[in-house]
């Protein structure tokens, strides 16, 4: 596979009335086309600014990201991402709101709209669609916002802490979800956690960011043996607690 993501010597500051703080310093990495990337690190060590930086918010100031050899500029609407909060509208019901998308970018037409209504189907929600968000759990919730995300058939997917806020069962319900999604559609997906187990279960290589300012310490390739079964498979093979203990040593306090 060709490489699809490539980020050479990115660096990224703030600043405020009295000083500049870098927050990432001379990043480089790149991602094969299909692949899942995770990303972990201590807080405050750039995490989200670099997947930010990826999705277009926040601007470039040194170095360059090119996606499938295009500027990153030109590819926004390539790019799908999903948040911590899900960001559902209240007065939508479900079915409206992951079609949202479709409609922002003037793509909804009944073919994708039924395409979206299909992606609802497989996260196992096609039941509740004219519900609305107050009456969904906080994991079901998410599953529409990945739906809606997935919907315009984003060639990259980016995910900024997605589970978080979920008891283990429905995180590991979703990690899931994700790999399996994942698995049949071959998208790049990059992720960013704090836990090192849905690191070590969900990607194919880890990126550990160490802080302040955030620089890259370390890619982890995650197994074979691993890469190919479930979340909860995975915190139980014989490999996983080494890898888990190999992070775990990697990443700042």
């Amino acid at each position: 596979m060709s490489t699809y993501v490539e980020v050479r010597d990115l660096t990224h500051r703030y600043w405020d009335v009295k000083s500049e703080t870098i927050a990432l310093k001379e990043i480089s990495f790149s991602l094969k086309e299909g692949s899942f990337l995770v990303i972990v690190g201590s807080s405050g060590c750039g995490k989200s600014t670099l997947l930010s930086i990826l999705a277009g918010l926040y601007p470039i100031h040194e170095g360059f990201i090119t996606i499938d050899g295009n500027s990153l500029a030109s590819c926004q609407k390539r790019i799908g991402y999903v948040l911590q909060k899900d960001a559902l509208l209240a007065w939508r019901t479900i079915k409206q709101n992951v079609q949202l998308g479709l409609e922002i970018q003037g793509i909804a037409t009944l073919k994708n709209k039924q395409y979206a209504f299909d992606l609802l189907d497989q996260v196992g929600l096609g039941h509740v669609g004219d519900h609305y968000p107050h009456q969904l759990s906080g994991g079901m919730r998410q599953r529409v916002a990945l739906a809606r995300t997935l919907a315009v058939k984003p060639d990259l997917l980016l995910l900024d802490e997605p589970f978080s806020a979920l008891d283990i069962k429905n995180k590991i319900h979703l990690e899931t979800l994700l790999k399996s999604i994942h698995k049949q559609q071959k998208k790049t997906t990059i992720l960013v956690t704090h836990d090192l187990e849905e690191a070590i279960a969900l990607g194919d290589d880890v990126l550990v960011l160490s802080g302040h300012p955030g620089t890259l310490r370390k890619i982890m390739k995650i197994p074979d043996s691993i890469k190919n079964i479930p979340p909860l498979e995975v915190r139980g093979h014989t490999l996983f607690r080494s890898l888990f203990e190999d992070l775990w040593r990697e990443v700042d306090l």
